[in-house]
């Protein structure tokens, strides 16, 4: 059920973003970006660290892993940290922190 509104919410509050791996095909997916909260803190943040939200849904098989690189808005940026966010036994998005 979570699965299915992050994907919907990210669809109508994102924007298109490009996930990047060496050796992998691109993948798109909408994905939302925002400042970091002191919540969301993890580890050293810096100031100009940014909150990827990536749904399930739209990357299945694929899960973003540190060192990735993300485009999106005509910057590039480098997943600092990614961190699963289950509903019981489903994943419904990953939240990463990007750096860039």
């Amino acid at each position: 059920m979570f699965r299915k509104a992050a994907d919907l919410m990210c669809a109508l509050m994102g924007r298109t973003v490009t996930l990047k791996r060496e050796g992998l095909a691109d993948a798109d997916f909408d994905g939302v970006i925002r400042g970091v909260r002191a919540d969301d803190l993890v580890g050293s943040a810096a100031q100009a660290d940014m909150l990827l939200v990536i749904p399930a849904a739209q990357i299945t098989g694929r899960a973003p892993k540190k060192f990735d690189r993300v485009v999106a808005l005509g910057r590039q940026w480098t997943l600092q940290f990614v961190r699963e966010c289950y509903d019981g036994d489903e994943l419904v998005v990953y939240k990463a922190l990007i750096r860039g």
